[in-house]
């Protein structure tokens, strides 16, 4: 949960109120570092190979400041490392008995560093050491899980996400995890209900709008309604989803289609009103975000409309 205090900020005195709710700052080294250290709070700077001539060499503290920590590159431009660093830093110098996390964060750090380079089954052979040492969580049987998803381990993945749903009812990446590899194999309702807690990850949260229609899944009549559907994540899934607004003609429904500005003309071929992004009318009766069609219609790829092109241009 990262907070973003910008615009809280509009000068020097204002950035000073701000660092002294802080427990610990970290910067490159800029004035801010200086600040803060200036202030008394303890500080962690990150330097380059090659530092201002201030922070000296060889040494991880400060002549000019007793609250300051230094963090050294040992080579140029290599941050990842200084990265690393602070970051086995930080979780010893906030880790609490109340975390969820209870394994060893080096071993389980090594794993997911693993996973994001693309060595899943060395990943998943610690995952599966660290639950027969010390039991099972959340966090530990949701990336388990994705490693097997990549190894095309399926069944023992979706049994893997489940768990840390378990563990974890509020969790949303295992829910997430689970509804794309549900998708995957074609088990279209369950996951498409699952893929539902998109909305609950900040990263797909961004593209969802809030409109006083109600919401449409499903159960009420369209008959004579207007309902609005609005795209969302990127163009190729407006692309490709934008064919099932004729089941809600089917329905009775008169469509309006929201969609991004790089599409409007396009899009403009299909037999409902389409509308820029930020333009729709105000005067429907349902809303709905294109990609919950399918949970919606209750349908997979063999009920989508088959006659194609189903887009065309002048």
């Amino acid at each position: 949960p990262v907070h973003d205090h910008a615009q809280n900020l509009h000068n020097f005195s204002d950035t000073a109120a701000l660092i002294m709710q802080m427990d610990l700052v970290i910067s490159v080294d800029t004035s801010v570092a200086h600040l803060a250290a200036a202030l008394g709070v303890e500080t962690w700077i990150l330097l380059s190979h090659v530092p201002d001539f201030r922070w000296l060499l060889k040494r991880d503290d400060s002549p000019w400041y007793r609250s300051v920590r230094l963090f050294r590159q040992t080579k140029p431009r290599d941050w990842h490392t200084v990265l690393k660093q602070v970051a086995r830093e930080c979780e010893q110098r906030f880790h609490s008995s109340t975390t969820a996390v209870t394994l060893p964060a080096s071993r389980m750090n090594f794993a997911n560093e693993l996973l994001q380079q693309g060595e899943w089954q060395a990943a998943e052979n610690i995952y599966r050491q660290e639950f027969a040492i010390h039991g099972g969580n959340a966090r530990l049987h949701n990336n388990w899980g994705v490693a097997l998803q990549k190894l095309r381990r399926f069944d023992e993945a979706l049994d893997s996400f489940s768990l840390a749903m378990q563990f974890d009812p509020d969790y949303v990446s295992p829910h997430l995890n689970k509804a794309i590899c549900l998708l995957s194999l074609g088990r279209f309702e369950e996951g498409w209900r699952l893929y539902e807690w998109r909305w609950k990850n900040v990263q797909w949260d961004s593209s969802r709008r809030i409109f006083s229609q109600p919401l449409w899944l499903g159960k009420e009549s369209l008959a004579g309604k207007k309902i609005l559907i609005y795209a969302e994540q990127g163009l190729g899934d407006t692309l490709q989803f934008c064919r099932l607004l004729e089941l809600l003609q089917q329905r009775g429904a008169e469509v309006v289609f929201e969609v991004p500005l790089a599409l409007l003309a396009l899009l403009r071929c299909l037999p409902v009103t389409v509308c820029a992004m930020g333009s729709a009318p105000v005067d429907c009766d349902f809303q709905s975000p294109l990609l919950s069609l399918p949970l919606a219609l209750t349908i997979g790829p063999e009920l989508f409309p088959q006659h194609i092109p189903y887009l065309s241009v002048e």
